[in-house]
């Protein structure tokens, strides 16, 4: 019933508040990582696979949000947001890969968070 209910009011939000709860749902799941880390190694087995199947479903929001930002849905706000947050989700790389995750596919995102590193940016 709470699920049904969560899901009603999310309904009601704009596409725009959509886009901020999952911006800012991710971005705690991201704030997390470091703690978890630590903690890994002594996480029972269940634990990890349920921390690491919810990872990919938050890493699987990551590149549904990309993609309505190269759709253009976003707002200035939120764009500097999600470049933030997948800054932040590049930062954890190597925490990330001790527990056995990995970041989202950036769809080209990329070019436009680091075009120092590409011949031919694309300016936005």
């Amino acid at each position: 019933m709470v699920t049904h209910t969560k899901a009603a009011a999310s309904a009601r939000l704009s596409r725009e508040e959509r886009l901020t709860h999952a911006l800012d749902d991710i971005a705690a799941m991201v704030a997390e990582i470091p703690e978890t880390a630590a903690e890994w190694p002594g996480l029972p087995d269940g634990e990890r696979a349920g921390f690491a199947a919810e990872w990919d479903n938050y890493m699987a929001g990551v590149t549904v949000l990309i993609g309505a930002y190269y759709e253009g849905d976003f707002t200035e706000t939120q764009r500097d947001q999600l470049f933030a947050l997948v800054r932040e989700i590049e930062s954890a790389t190597p925490l990330l890969a001790q527990m056995g995750l990995h970041g989202p596919d950036l769809l080209n995102l990329g070019v436009l968070l680091h075009p120092e590193r590409y011949e031919n940016p694309v300016r936005r």
